[in-house]
């Protein structure tokens, strides 16, 4: 939640669902639609897969229902994907965790350098195994995502964008 000309706007930041049911999505939709904010958006995170165009064994069709049932049923939640975006007036910057890693190596994409106030980095990942049986190389690719890359991130974003607030 941050507050842009005296507004509040909300901007969902991922995993909205556990296990990216239809149920758990819908009820999460109702559950962002019942918000008091003015503005109200929603990143989809790596458990929301039923959202996301890119996911191997979601049919195309399936995909299309849904982007159908956020913007008819729920016609005040935008749907942010990569790039950057006017909420409420305020331009924000979306980084999912699948292209934080490329910023942070690269240099954010060139749409980034008009200049935002809000950067969503998207970031998350784990390595499925006990506490005890995770190498040093394991916890360093971790924590390359998890906290370094949404920190460069917001550093190249600021240097083209002036004062930023981070959503991680």
């Amino acid at each position: 939640v941050f507050r842009a000309a005296g507004v509040a706007q909300l901007i969902h930041c991922g995993d909205l669902t556990n296990f990216g049911t239809i149920q758990e999505l819908v009820d999460g939709l109702r559950w962002l639609d019942s918000q008091p904010h003015a503005h109200v958006a929603f990143v989809p995170g790596n458990h929301d897969f039923l959202m996301d165009a890119n996911t191997p064994g979601v049919p195309t069709l399936l995909i299309e229902d849904f982007h159908w049932l956020v913007l008819d049923l729920f016609p005040r939640i935008r749907v942010l994907e990569a790039g950057v975006h006017s909420v409420g007036g305020v331009s924000v910057a979306v980084a999912p965790w699948m292209s934080l890693p490329g910023w942070a190596l690269y240099g954010a994409p060139s749409s980034i350098k008009d200049g935002v106030a809000v950067l969503v980095a998207n970031a998350g990942t784990a390595v499925p195994a006990r506490a005890l049986d995770v190498t040093p190389a394991q916890w360093r690719e971790v924590m390359a995502l998890n906290l370094d890359a949404p920190l460069l991130a917001a550093q190249i974003a600021a240097v083209h964008g002036g004062e930023l607030q981070l959503a991680n």
